[in-house]
């Protein structure tokens, strides 16, 4: 299983924005129902105002692969390009 945790550091005042759009295009669902995804949540920093953290995990190397080509990734790539001036991924694997 990978794990990977998302950091969207948005533009100033943006946050909502980026996360009104995520949910419109569907992405927060889309996500979930992608093959070999084990889980994909989204959550609102209490910390700092401007980023939205994205947990999601998967079965396995191909299936992170697959979900790299998937519609649902290229769309939250439109919405990153618009709303976020940082991101940063920390990847965790667990063989179990």
């Amino acid at each position: 299983m990978i794990t990977q945790v998302v950091f969207y550091i948005c533009n100033e005042g943006q946050r909502e924005i980026f996360w009104h759009d995520i949910i419109s295009e569907k992405i927060d669902k889309d996500g979930k129902e992608e093959i070999g995804n084990i889980h994909y949540s989204f959550f609102s920093s209490l910390e700092n105002k401007n980023i939205i953290l994205l947990v999601e995990s998967w079965k396995d190397a191909q299936s992170l692969d697959c979900h790299y080509e998937s519609e649902t990734f290229k769309k939250l790539g439109v919405l990153k390009k618009k709303y976020v001036r940082q991101t940063i991924i920390e990847n965790y694997t667990n063989n179990i």
